[in-house]
């Protein structure tokens, strides 16, 4: 029982000198670092698809730009998206499950950036994926080390649209 005291205590000990920091640095709220007040895009997001992608598994190098990935963070080993898609048209139900997005993953390695299919977006959205793929090594994927620079998109299902790519600092 004491243990569990202690680590309860430096739990609340480290939530408070987290606030402090933030607001320290002139953050109103931690909302503010996890998700940008407008929907503009990041800096780093772009409708058109770098030439240097090693594809694993299906490429969707020929999918058209429809939908927006606006922002994402990667959190407590989870990513956190922020996304409009046009879901009626993006939508399937494919074993038995409803599905509208498939999330692509990619880390810089070298100068190229490999990675594909990583995760389903069910129908209705998600906006944190645990990333049990990324773990092990689904379509083989590696995880990244911290501070890689790594990118996300989404894709229609059917492979024929996708998101705009956007960058984030692995965590």
């Amino acid at each position: 029982m004491n243990c569990f005291i202690a680590i309860r205590n430096c739990a609340y000990l480290y939530a408070i000198i987290g606030a402090i920091a933030f607001l320290l640095c002139g953050c109103e709220s931690i909302d503010n670092l996890i998700k940008p007040d407008d929907t503009t895009l990041p800096a780093t997001a772009s409708t058109e698809l770098p030439n240097n992608i090693t594809w694993l598994g299906a490429s969707y190098g020929n999918s058209q730009p429809d939908g927006s990935l606006i922002h994402s963070a990667s959190i407590d080993n989870k990513l956190h998206l922020d996304y409009t898609i046009p879901r009626d048209k993006w939508a399937i139900t494919t074993m038995g499950c409803e599905v509208e997005a498939i999330l692509c993953f990619f880390r810089e390695e070298n100068g190229k950036l490999i990675g594909g299919k990583m995760e389903w977006i069910r129908k209705g959205g998600q906006s944190v994926k645990e990333l049990h793929n990324l773990h092990n090594g689904y379509n083989g994927h590696v995880m990244p080390l911290h501070g890689t620079p790594s990118h996300i998109m989404l894709v229609s299902v059917d492979g024929k649209y996708r998101t705009n790519m956007i960058q984030l600092e692995w965590q």
